[in-house]
């Protein structure tokens, strides 16, 4: 498996977390924290999707807003097609590019297109870890965002006989 497909197919699994988190939450009155939390999952891939895009990096992105579930998804929407955009369009070499930027301090980072993009997954992958235990707290339900969950959940989709209908039947 190249890198690129390797990412591809973890960036189809973040999506599809994040989407079950979201749905989720628009489903049902989840508490202010899951809301909170879910919201500076969101904004924190800002900054790292502008540095993969080599844009500047300001630094008074707001890293913990608070935003309403309408908001969430319209921003998971937003970096989620920008991430997706960057994926395919780079190289298969693209990946070992370093990057710079400065921390809040001033300090200066370089960092390669694989540690930021995987830097994006690990920390999306806490926070819905956390919010997980809120909701499972909150409303007993359990609602698994793991990799594993993601791949048994799309091995068992593929597994499935689809029965022929008229949305997806097609002419012979």
């Amino acid at each position: 498996m190249t890198v690129k497909r390797y990412f591809i197919n973890l960036y189809e699994y973040e999506f599809w977390a994040n989407n079950k988190i979201l749905t989720y939450m628009e489903s049902d009155t989840p508490s202010k924290n899951v809301i909170d939390i879910f919201s500076h999952m969101v904004a924190d891939m800002k900054p790292w999707v502008m540095l993969l895009n080599k844009e500047s990096v300001s630094d008074n992105i707001e890293c913990l807003p608070s935003w309403n579930i309408q908001q969430c998804r319209e921003a998971l929407e937003d970096v989620s097609a920008r991430i997706n955009g960057l994926i395919y369009s780079f190289e298969s070499t693209d990946f070992e590019n370093k990057l710079s930027s400065a921390g809040r301090n001033g300090q200066e980072f370089v960092n390669t297109v694989i540690e930021v993009l995987t830097q994006i997954v690990t920390h999306s992958q806490h926070h819905r870890g956390q919010i997980e235990m809120l909701i499972k707290d909150e409303s007993d339900l359990n609602l698994p965002t793991t990799y594993m969950s993601y791949l048994r959940n799309k091995n068992r989709s593929h597994n499935k006989k689809i029965e022929p209908t008229l949305k997806n039947a097609r002419p012979i």
